[in-house]
Order: structure tokens, then C-alpha cells, then sequence
């Protein structure tokens, strides 16, 4: 069963974070509040961090637990989270796993979590923008990481990293035609 299907378009592709699994299986999962009161307090939008936060718990709330076990959180974050390497592009979400046990200190259990960008669905929100599909989307993108991180398959890693080795091809050949500054 498919979680999700991943977002066509490379401007809004949400990067993950990943590396090899971790084993540790919980099943409770709860959504965590992650502010900055004074940040993009002087934006406007049609949808505001409490109702994100909502639509964010209400469709974890449907997701089948066998997906969610070993997620030990979904993080909402009120930032923008800029991707490293093309500062342009917004993340609207992150898988991150820690990696095999060995990373850091055995005995330190950080977990798997998924991360949602609050102010990035901010930036890229435009006239008829659909925030719910768009939670949905990102929300099942990134717990189709942890699915996959679980079972060792790596195909949604390639298909990101594939997304953005086109986009970046077309920022070149852009570019070069001078469509972009």
C-alpha cells in the first residue's frame, strides 16, 4: 500500500533526512507543538499555526498504526526550513532517523521522528493554495520515509534525490538562457 504519492513538482519537493534504521518500536505517537511566538507574527494566511497544528493531528489520527510504529514523534515547527544547498527552496517536511545504534552513543535513543514546516507551507502558500491536501501529502511523504527506513528500502530517498538532480538541471539550463538571476 502506497502512503502517499509523491509530489510532482521539484519546487516543492520536501527533502528528507535519512539514514539506516534504528529498531525501536513504539506506538503511541503524538504531534508536538514546536513555536516562536514573535516569528511570522506579521504574516497573513488562510490557515494559522493552531489550525495547522489541528489538521496535522486529525490526519495522523487516520493514518493506520502499523505505519506509525516506531515513529516516536510528529514535530510541527512554526519556521520556515530552508534546504542547505538551494536556500531558494523551502522544506515542508524532514524524516529524521538517527541510523544504526552505533550513531552518537548506544545507550542514547533519540529516535525516528517527522518534522512539518509550518512557515514553509506559509512561504509557498499562494491564491487557492489547498492547505489540507497539501498537509496530507507532505505528512504521508515523510512517514513513507519511516515505512521504508524500516523495511531497508530506499526507493522514495531516490526518487528525492532524483527529483532534485532534475531540478537543479533545469536551474542550469535555465540559467544559462538567463531566466534566472
Amino acid at each position: 500500500m502506497t502512503l502517499g504519492r509523491p509530489m510532482v513538482s521539484a519546487a516543492l519537493i520536501v527533502w528528507a533526512y535519512i539514514s539506516l534504521s534504528m529498531n525501536i518500536t513504539h506506538s503511541k505517537v503524538n504531534v508536538t507543538r514546536m513555536t516562536n511566538a514573535s516569528y511570522l507574527s506579521t504574516l497573513h494566511s488562510s490557515m494559522t499555526f493552531a489550525e495547522f497544528e489541528d489538521t496535522v493531528q486529525q490526519h495522523l489520527s487516520i493514518i493506520p498504526e502499523q505505519y506509525l510504529e516506531g515513529l516516536q514523534g510528529v514535530h510541527v515547527f512554526e519556521h520556515v526550513k530552508r534546504d542547505p544547498t538551494e536556500h531558494h527552496l523551502v522544506r515542508l517536511g524532514e524524516y529524521l532517523d538517527p541510523g544504526p545504534d552505533q550513531f552518537l552513543d548506544s545507550r542514547i535513543h533519540i529516535g525516528r521522528h517527522v518534522a512539518l514546516f509550518y512557515g514553509s507551507f506559509l512561504e509557498i502558500a499562494g491564491h487557492g493554495f489547498n492547505w489540507e491536501a497539501q498537509i496530507w501529502e507532505t505528512l504521508t511523504h515523510e512517514i513513507q520515509h519511516h515505512v521504508e527506513s524500516k523495511a531497508g528500502d530506499r526507493t522514495l530517498i531516490e526518487w528525492d534525490i532524483e527529483q532534485m538532480r532534475r531540478f537543479k538541471k533545469q536551474k542550469s539550463a535555465a540559467a544559462h538562457w538567463g531566466e534566472f538571476a
